[in-house]
């Protein structure tokens, strides 16, 4: 049967061949492109629902089972209770509670932790200095090894092996020292739980018949979370407690550069002004000898390394470029360059030492030029 409908754009009649619903035809009056439709079903009506009244088999009332007569008495099954087991008719079981608060915490306060850091500075000293005696015995014995063999001759296997066995101990205890030292400045977290570790051991420390307590102590104080962030890369959010013992480094090493500095001035310009009365009296008497000579040459020398001293701490002081004030902090140490150097040596060590910390270095200006270029 064909599909007759209208166009779309001039409604005029179309008549296409049955089946071609949803292709495109061309309205042989406007010729535009028309879609065909789709036929439309011719919808059953439903069949009118019937009254419980107008029932066919005449039944009316309430609906009763036929058994009802013949047994009374009987009483209908009540239904079971869902389960989680579909093979029972057991109630079920009420889950368990989780608990609503969580386990507590230990929390220290900044004054424990501060505690902690020296105790553990405690324990890691020493261990350092038990197993920097047991290296130095074994170095003592690889010696006395080594002069007996030479003197005796006697290049056998057996001392051969001997002195190779003393020389692994030796090396083992040289880890164990170098992974302690990292413990006692609190640097890696990892290496510090190792040497604490191989401190317990007699053929890595010998001292550890001795020193396995501080070994115990050292390891405990390593598994407090509030001790492992103050190691270097485990907590770089320094906390105040931390930056509080940072700022006073900071003071000590511009209150040992300050010193440094106006001793090695002092100095200078006394140097200065008995080079030039040297050099007044010999240009108005005359060269007396070589050694007159000599002299002026090594005071303007020494001046000069005065002032290349001077300049050194001036950076260092200042914070500026962290290089040239290491190396006045060094020159400051020879007695040629800085005078009172034979006195203040110790406090030239220290500030070579403060100089040396990686946070320290970051507050020089030649570090942050370095970043940013």
């Amino acid at each position: 049967m064909p599909i007759s409908f209208h166009c779309e754009t001039c409604r005029g009649s179309i008549r296409v061949a049955d089946g071609s619903e949803g292709e495109l035809t061309r309205c042989p009056e406007c010729f535009s492109i028309v879609p065909v439709p789709f036929e439309k079903r011719k919808t059953t009506k439903q069949a009118k629902q019937t009254a419980p009244a107008d029932d066919p088999l005449g039944i009316e009332g309430d609906i009763q089972s036929r058994w009802d007569e013949v047994y009374p008495d009987a009483q209908p099954i009540e239904e079971p209770e869902p389960s989680a087991n579909p093979f029972t008719y057991e109630p079920p079981q009420p889950l368990p509670e989780k608990p609503t608060e969580l386990p507590e915490r230990e929390t220290l306060t900044p004054e424990q932790v501060a505690q902690k850091l020296t105790q553990l500075a405690l324990a890691t000293s020493v261990l350092l200095l038990a197993s920097t005696l047991s290296t130095l015995c074994i170095a003592a014995l690889l010696g006395f090894w080594v002069y007996m063999v030479v003197s005796t001759s006697s290049y056998r296997f057996t001392p051969i092996l001997l002195g190779v066995l003393i020389a692994v101990i030796l090396a083992m205890h040289l880890v164990t020292l170098r992974f302690l030292f990292e413990a006692r400045f609190r640097r890696d977290y990892s290496r510090s739980v190792i040497g604490t570790s191989l401190s317990l051991i007699p053929l890595l420390n010998l001292a550890a018949v001795l020193s396995f307590p501080y070994s115990f102590w050292g390891l405990i104080l390593l598994a407090k979370p509030q001790v492992r962030m103050h190691f270097r890369g485990e907590g770089d959010e320094l906390d105040y407690l931390y930056q509080e013992q940072f700022e006073r480094r900071r003071q000590r090493l511009v209150f040992v550069a300050n010193l440094l500095f106006m001793g090695c001035c002092l100095f200078a310009v006394l140097l200065t002004m008995a080079t030039w009365i040297l050099a007044s009296a010999m240009i108005a008497n005359g060269v007396q000898g070589k050694y007159e000579l000599l002299t002026l040459v090594a005071m303007t020398l020494m001046t000069f390394l005065h002032l290349g001293t001077i300049f050194g701490l001036h950076e260092a002081r200042s914070f500026g470029n962290r290089r040239w004030g290491l190396t006045g902090m060094i020159l400051s140490i020879i007695p040629i360059c800085n005078i009172p150097g034979i006195l203040l040596f110790p406090l030239s060590i220290w500030g070579i030492l403060l100089l040396m910390t990686p946070k320290m270095r970051t507050q020089f200006r030649s570090h942050w030029d370095r970043m940013t270029e």
